[in-house]
């Protein structure tokens, strides 16, 4: 690498750090346009490390899929060079702003002309939730047929998921009644994605009852190590996130880039206090809610009984579940059970 690469890299690295406090403060377009950039200054083509694009359905993926390839057959050089220009611009737009009173210094709830003017980037806030093109309504079709467990959990069909995990008949369980569950409760999709993360990003509660009674990893995490959790967050549904702090979930739990639930809550006052107390072991329940979750634990229990399930964090997650009520604001562990 010669000595301007070198520099470069330097700059790009120093830009990355700058960088990080204030992208989730930013709106979705400038923090994939940015996302996008980093990747290929990083990595390079996306094609070298996936070769097929997420499914349909998983719109965060896929929009982080997009941003990403945009940037295809651009050198790494290169890259990094416009992720440069574009912090500098950044910084010196808003620092421009804050000293003249016209926003502060952690507001970045901008809209129309004023994200644009402050991003230099062109572009419109926007939402994940875009129009789909025919070709996408087919490819999510596809993977419905392919991940019906997943797609239930997103559609928050109740019935079908529990129709889905119930255990078939027969006698492979050890000469007992019952067989395994028609789905695993953990089958991953291309994206690395269990319906456990489809159910927190819709926000369904019900569905996340249902898979955990049925042996659902509360703490899978997918291929860009995006947690159950912080699925939840970035949704933002608090009820959801509540549920999964509840059963146990990381607060804590990196994802690849080092990004964590608490942390992409910090823009959410009740969420930001919700994952706090949880991290701390004092996340209240009403009583209304332990009764809730011991019939989740009784009927995971039974369940595991049923079938013929080894799994030392799946038994350890049943036995936790089935020991509530506790009082978490005595619980000396700090691990909410």
């Amino acid at each position: 690498m010669g000595d301007m690469d070198s520099l470069v890299e330097g700059r790009f690295q120093t830009c990355v750090i700058l960088m990080k406090e204030h992208l989730l403060k930013m709106p979705q377009n400038s923090q994939l346009e940015f996302y996008g950039l980093y990747k290929q200054a990083s990595l390079g083509d996306i094609e070298t490390y996936q070769s097929r694009p997420p499914p349909a359905y998983d719109l965060v993926a896929t929009a982080k899929y997009k941003a990403w390839k945009s940037k295809m057959g651009m050198s790494k050089t290169s890259a990094m060079q416009e992720y440069i220009d574009k912090t500098v611009h950044f910084e010196f737009t808003r620092t421009i702003l804050v000293h003249d009173g016209d926003m502060n210094d952690d507001d970045y709830e901008l809209e129309g002309d004023a994200v644009i003017d402050m991003n230099g980037m062109g572009m419109k806030p926007s939402t994940l939730l875009t129009e789909r093109t025919k070709e996408e309504e087919l490819a999510e079709a596809e993977e419905e047929k392919a991940y019906p467990l997943h797609a239930a959990a997103r559609n928050n069909q109740l019935t079908v998921l529990e129709e889905l995990l119930q255990p078939q008949p027969g006698e492979e369980n050890g000469g007992g009644s019952h067989g395994p569950l028609r789905r695993d409760p953990n089958e991953l999709d291309p994206c690395g994605q269990t319906a456990l993360h489809l159910a927190a990003d819709a926000g369904n509660p019900e569905a996340i009852q249902i898979l955990v009674r049925f042996g659902a990893n509360i703490h899978a995490a997918d291929h860009d190590g995006i947690s159950v959790l912080q699925a939840a967050v970035i949704a933002g549904d608090v009820e959801t996130c509540r549920l999964l702090c509840v059963l146990g979930a990381n607060p804590d739990q990196p994802d690849s880039d080092g990004d964590t639930p608490r942390g992409c809550a910090q823009d959410d006052p009740i969420l930001k206090d919700l994952l706090f107390r949880a991290s701390q072991g004092t996340l209240e329940i009403d009583d209304d809610f332990q009764t809730e979750l011991q019939t989740i634990g009784k009927t995971a229990a039974a369940a595991a009984a049923a079938t013929t399930t080894t799994s030392t964090s799946l038994e350890n997650d049943i036995a936790a579940l089935d020991e509530i009520p506790v009082d978490l604001a005595d619980d000396e562990d700090g691990d909410m059970f």
